[in-house]
């Protein structure tokens, strides 16, 4: 879900990169802070935990301060008050779900994730973790298809009924689904008030004036103000459904485009345990005989490992493209030829394989059925050394 057509709105790749990076860190303090949660830690605790980890890592400001929710609270029932989202005294208990909310600002950059979880054994909430992927698929679809924000909010609602659940995001304060992210400018002095950084509502605010001067809003909810398509940019979006006293989220970048949409990152906890960690594929690949072949599929495709910066040139005399350490080629062609054929995006096909003309590579395809690479270079894959230029009959 990671194709791309650039347009004028299109934050630069290297903001990208820069966002990228910020939400991964997010999500690390809260992975690391969920693994030391054990029984009488309190909300309160966890989330101050999560703040100091992200504030040793350069954090600088806040979007809003670290939130967590234990057992019936990850539902929000009986929200009613703003300072009812605030973390609490409620101690951790065994089997107790729990969710991990941040927003932390970094260099101007801004990440909003959510992190559910539970302590010990909890089948239930395995169950609707599971049934949350289908979220994160209609979402992007309905808008790369060009629906509007409301009418993608009430198809995610509709999907929640059907699953047998219901929408929680709704008890959020403005019935909010998402938010548009970006750079957050402002000369304020840092500051946080009532767990928002002034800065970053600062920059709220301003967007939402230009916004509503053209009919559209940053904040997307079910309402006639989002009965438009998604902007192009940045939105931090969390579906959040809820049965009896479990509720589970993700929250996480989607960038849209003029014509497009995509996941900012598909290598992201919730998204990992959808597709299968690349542990398990390892350990099935360490009991399979050397000389015996094992292909294996996965939705999304697999992190890049050990990449390293490289450029890529479009013919002998065409545009020279950077490939950053944590791309693809294929990211980097389609940004400029956004008409370039890909399939499975993990090396097998070869659909996406174009002819080498120049460069040293770095092949990691993996043709199937004994077809040969030639001078073929997969793009989804293949890549070169530090500093190297490929040229591909582009």
């Amino acid at each position: 879900m990671s194709h791309t057509k650039v347009t004028e709105n299109t934050p630069p790749q290297a903001e990208l990169d820069a966002f990228r990076e910020l939400q991964r860190l997010a999500y690390q303090a809260a992975g690391d802070v969920a693994a030391g949660l054990e029984p009488g830690v309190t909300e309160r605790e966890a989330a101050r935990r999560i703040r100091v980890h992200l504030e040793a890592h350069g954090v600088q400001d806040w979007f809003h301060t670290p939130f967590a929710w234990f057992g019936d609270r990850t539902a929000f029932r009986g929200f009613r008050a703003p300072p009812q989202y605030f973390p609490t005294r409620r101690a951790l208990e065994e089997g107790m779900p729990f969710i991990l909310d941040c927003a932390p600002v970094r260099d101007g950059c801004v990440a909003d994730i959510g992190y559910s979880g539970y302590l010990g054994d909890n089948p239930l909430h395995d169950r609707l973790m599971d049934d949350l992927r289908a979220h994160r698929r209609l979402i992007v679809e309905r808008v790369r298809a060009g629906d509007t924000l409301q009418d993608v909010y009430r198809a995610v609602d509709a999907l929640i009924r059907d699953q047998g659940y219901d929408n929680r995001h709704r008890v959020y304060p403005g019935r909010v689904i998402a938010h548009r992210v970006g750079r957050v400018r402002s000369r304020l002095p840092r500051a946080v008030v009532a767990g928002f950084g002034i800065r970053s509502l600062q920059t709220l605010v301003g967007d939402l004036v230009v916004e509503r001067a053209h009919h559209r809003s940053p904040l997307w909810a079910d309402g006639d103000v989002s009965a438009h398509p998604a902007t192009p940019g940045m939105w931090a979006v969390e579906p959040h459904i809820g049965f009896r006293d479990i509720g589970v989220k993700f929250e996480e970048i989607l960038v849209v485009t003029g014509d497009d949409a995509y996941w900012l990152d598909d290598d992201l906890p919730h998204v990992r345990r959808w597709d299968g960690p690349p542990a398990l594929i390892g350990a099935v690949r360490a009991r399979v005989p050397a000389d015996t072949p094992l292909f294996t599929e996965r939705f999304a495709p697999a992190p890049i490992v050990g990449g390293a910066p490289f450029e890529v040139r479009l013919g002998h005399d065409g545009p020279v493209l950077s490939v950053p350490a944590g791309e693809t080629a294929l990211e980097a062609v389609r940004r400029v030829r956004p008409e370039t054929p890909y399939s499975c995006r993990q090396g097998f096909c070869g659909t996406c394989r174009v002819r080498l003309l120049a460069g040293v590579p770095d092949h990691r395809d993996r043709p199937t059925g004994g077809s040969p690479r030639g001078e073929g270079f997969a793009l989804c894959v293949s890549r070169a050394r530090e500093g190297e230029r490929l040229v591909v009959d582009l």
